[in-house]
């Protein structure tokens, strides 16, 4: 069967918002899919694991979903790594596992901002036309050679510096998070 993966972003995340730009919204961002999937093709949804450990999908998320056309779950604990063996292409925001379906071969139609956006395979996608034209593309997608994956990363590593990003602690959660901000 034809289908895209779609992970969903734990949220509010730095992944979703700002970095998801207009496209944010999660939900909104599924209906832009379906509205140019092509005939015969599905989207798979799957729920981050960490999801429910900080916070809840609004009331009604998961029931608005379920009405977009050709949109199937997965539960959160499915093997990413199975999904990415037999997608036609994983469409993201800005999640890592956008990342993921890059070294694995896959394409990757990209929403948000991520810093492997330039990456060999990655469709920049932001307009009803793009996303048209990336689905077309993909009836035909050809993988990018392991040379062309190997000189994008070595142009990377060339271009950046290692550092070190203080985010959230190991462990948090919504109870631990609210003993904080009290």
């Amino acid at each position: 069967e034809n289908f895209v993966f779609f992970p969903l972003h734990v949220q509010p995340e730095l992944a979703v918002s700002p970095l998801g730009g207009h496209f944010e919204e999660q939900l909104e961002a599924i209906r832009l899919v379906a509205r140019y999937l092509p005939s015969g093709w599905k989207i798979i949804v799957k729920e981050h694991p960490d999801q429910s450990v900080y916070w809840h999908r609004p009331s009604g998320f998961y029931k608005n979903l379920s009405q977009v056309s050709d949109v199937d779950f997965v539960g959160p604990n499915f093997s990413v790594n199975e999904l990415l063996k037999v997608c036609r292409a994983v469409i993201t925001i800005s999640s890592s596992i956008g990342r993921q379906a890059i070294i694995t071969g896959r394409p990757v139609g990209l929403l948000g901002s991520t810093w492997w956006s330039a990456a060999p395979g990655v469709f920049k996608v932001s307009t009803g036309k793009e996303m048209q034209k990336m689905f077309a593309q993909l009836k035909y997608w050809e993988p990018p050679a392991r040379e062309e994956l190997d000189r994008y990363v070595k142009n990377l590593q060339s271009s950046t510096f290692s550092a070190v990003h203080y985010g959230q602690p190991a462990g948090m959660n919504r109870e631990k998070l609210a003993e904080v901000k009290s």
